[in-house]
């Protein structure tokens, strides 16, 4: 899970606050990018600044499935138009719709 934001450091003391969670420092070379860690120090959750002309604060989930060109495949038939899939910086694909499904 990732949070684009408009203003990290308020999100950093916000989610800190709420949750008892620590917060990486950024990382300059991945564009300010840091991670919020749970108890015993565990991932949750990444946070980003928001890219100029996107969307200014939004979660994005990520969802694992066993074959994503299957999957995005699938998508069309339930109204949505496929967005297409890429490879992830880690290993991997992902995909996603062309557009937000609520």
């Amino acid at each position: 899970m990732d949070l684009s934001t408009s203003d990290t450091t308020a999100v950093r003391s916000f989610y800190t606050g709420l949750f008892g969670w620590t917060a990486d420092e950024p990382q300059e070379e991945f564009g300010g990018y840091f991670m919020f860690n749970g108890a015993g120090g565990q991932p949750v959750a990444g946070c980003m600044p928001a890219m100029e002309g996107a969307a200014r604060d939004i979660w994005s989930v990520y969802l694992a499935v066993d074959d994503v060109s299957k999957a995005l495949e699938s998508v069309p038939a339930r109204g949505i138009p496929a967005g297409g899939g890429f490879s992830a910086r880690t290993g991997g694909s992902r995909g996603r719709p062309a557009r937000p499904v609520v």
